[in-house]
């Protein structure tokens, strides 16, 4: 039979076997190949067996689609990758005009996501595009517009944005022209991450949540758990953590209940990126490492890197800046081979705000300024504009108020261009406190209003909270103290629940100045006492640049109760809890 031929042939060194996952796998030496295929051309039978040969592999490409999802996905994603070869010669004999077969474009919308873990984008990029050439216009309606989507889908990855949207608007009239909900809410869902990728965040919620709504429609749960995902990605890139948090976490048990290793390792990655801003270094630590080991055994090698990038910034949280840079290294490493055009701005982006969430500004002003500097190469202006902001931000709680103006100009600028409302509002926000710490009240107070103004009218609630805080924190200034204490109260009450340490500590010490001021030093060095607390258990200082008045204010309040009874309110309120702090420091005096 066929196997004591082929043990005769290797025994006689004609093909060599190997073992590759527990299976053997035979093949030809290249001398023995070269001349097999020679006799095969003289025998006239090589149209014969090439078609056998791709429709064999076609089937095979067939079976491996219905099992890239759900709990098969790894082994699938490791035959493949294992008959790759063979794969590769079937597209392009399915490509050439001697099959005539309409496979090619069917195979090449069957494997994208195996090209979407594995890899190369552009090479599963390229053989859809020579599906659509070559049986473009054969091929059946649904075939056509899965393979668009797939390039569509990819590109987004390669962060060739221009070129996804054509593809994905065909594909999703197709779609909707043949009624397909399944397939209308697959594309729905790549538009509204297109969008997101462009910042458009309206259009991007609209679209994302049509697709969740359809696939609730028809019970398709994968797709449920990716909507989820993406609504919560743009909640968390419009800064709203904690919506983020509740989306992922109402994701990840639907994800893991199902098998669905890939999509539950990229809400691990979101989720840690979450908790890590709320503080839980550990909690994030935790998760990408989760993820980075189911990542692993798919050979997800998107997924790898974006899991070290996350694990580099909780290794420079946790003082180890060398594992940090190496962890780094591998997954620019990674990024550079998958040739994904604004990976490496998006993982200097992610560190950046790491660093930032950390107060380690820093190390924010050096990933950013790289950021800042792969954004600009590509072109990307609403990015440019948000990249601007955080990096004016970080110089300015270093106290480089003139690096941090020049920033916050040029962002200013750049949001307005491309109309992006709730980036305005943050800049305004940020230059106002630049022009308080320059001692400018005057345009520090027009600043924080027009930000006030701008956060009210474009919806972005979670930007509410900063020109409030700061107006409060102004009012106090200027000596307006009921007004100080009403700003105050109103930001504590608009700071979102996650992540809220920082907020809050800048809030009870505005707040212990406002006592202070008021002729209350107890309270003041309460409040004190407490802000130190929330800001030792989160590890974000006081920044640099308000470090000086923190402590002018603290001498002060020593000066007038004296060391000792100052120390004794101090460690009182080191051990209230934040909602007993917000408690005692609203109470009217």
């Amino acid at each position: 039979d066929v196997l004591d031929l082929l043990d005769h042939l290797v025994a006689r060194n004609l093909v060599v076997v190997e073992e590759q996952d527990g299976a053997a796998r035979y093949r030809l030496l290249g001398s023995i190949r070269q001349y097999a295929q020679e006799k095969l051309v003289d025998a006239g039978e090589v149209v014969v067996f090439r078609r056998r040969h791709l429709e064999f592999f076609a089937e095979v490409v067939r079976r491996a689609e219905r099992s890239l999802t759900g709990p098969d996905q790894a082994a699938w994603l490791t035959r493949l990758a294992l008959e790759y070869d063979n794969i590769r010669a079937a597209l392009d004999w399915a490509g050439s005009g001697a099959a005539g077969s309409g496979l090619l474009l069917e195979m090449a919308g069957c494997l994208w996501r195996f090209w979407l873990v594995r890899g190369p984008w552009r090479e599963g990029r390229a053989w859809i595009a020579r599906g659509l050439d070559v049986d473009g216009e054969v091929a059946p309606a649904s075939v056509r517009a899965k393979a668009l989507a797939a390039s569509g889908g990819l590109a987004i990855e390669q962060g060739d944005l221009a070129a996804a949207q054509p593809f994905l608007d065909e594909s999703l009239a197709i779609w909707q022209q043949l009624g397909d909900m399944a397939g209308t809410a697959h594309v729905l869902n790549h538009l509204g991450t297109l969008a997101m990728a462009r910042f458009e965040y309206d259009a991007s919620r609209a679209l994302l949540r049509d697709a969740l709504e359809m696939r609730r429609a028809i019970n398709e749960e994968r797709g449920v758990a990716v909507s989820l995902r993406n609504l919560g990605l743009l909640a968390a890139l419009q800064r709203d953590l904690q919506t983020a948090r509740t989306l992922y976490e109402e994701a990840l048990p639907l994800a893991r209940r199902l098998g669905e290793k890939r999509v539950s390792a990229t809400i691990t990655q979101a989720l840690a990126l979450v908790v890590f801003e709320d503080g839980d270094v550990e909690g994030a630590r935790r998760l990408a490492e989760e993820g980075l080991a189911i990542d692993k055994e798919l050979g997800n090698r998107q997924g790898i890197a974006e899991h070290l990038t996350v694990l580099a910034g909780v290794a420079r949280a946790q003082g180890d800046g060398d594992g940090a840079a190496s962890m780094f290294s591998e997954a620019l490493g990674i990024w550079k081979g998958l040739a994904a055009r604004d990976a490496e701005a998006r993982a200097y982006t992610t560190l950046g705000d790491m660093a930032h969430a950390r107060h380690d500004y820093e190390m924010a002003r050096t990933y950013l300024s790289a950021a800042l500097a792969a954004w600009r190469a590509l072109g990307d202006d609403a990015a440019v504009a948000r990249i601007l902001n955080l990096a004016g931000w970080a110089a300015a709680m270093q106290g480089d108020l003139g690096r941090a103006r020049s920033l916050l100009e040029e962002a200013l600028t750049v949001a307005a261009r491309v109309g992006d409302e709730g980036q305005r509002s943050a800049t305004l926000h940020s230059l106002g406190e630049v022009a308080r710490l320059q001692g400018d009240l005057t345009e520090a107070r027009a600043l924080f209003e027009e930000s006030l103004d701008l956060a009210q009218a474009s919806g972005w609630r979670t930007v509410l909270w900063w020109p409030v805080h700061s107006l409060g924190a102004l009012a106090r200034t200027e000596g307006k103290l009921d007004e100080a204490r009403e700003r105050l109260g109103e930001a504590i009450a608009l700071s979102p629940k996650l992540a809220r340490g920082p907020r809050l500590s800048d809030c009870l010490e505005d707040l212990a100045g406002v006592c202070f001021d008021e002729g209350d030093a107890r309270r003041a060095a309460l409040l004190l006492g407490a802000a130190d607390a929330l800001r030792r258990s989160g590890a974000t200082p006081v920044p640099p640049a308000l470090r000086g008045g923190v402590d002018a204010l603290a001498d002060s309040v020593r000066r007038v109760l004296g060391a000792e009874a100052f120390d004794e309110q101090w460690a009182a309120g080191q051990s209230l809890s934040p909602e007993s702090a917000v408690e005692i420091a609203l109470e009217r005096p």
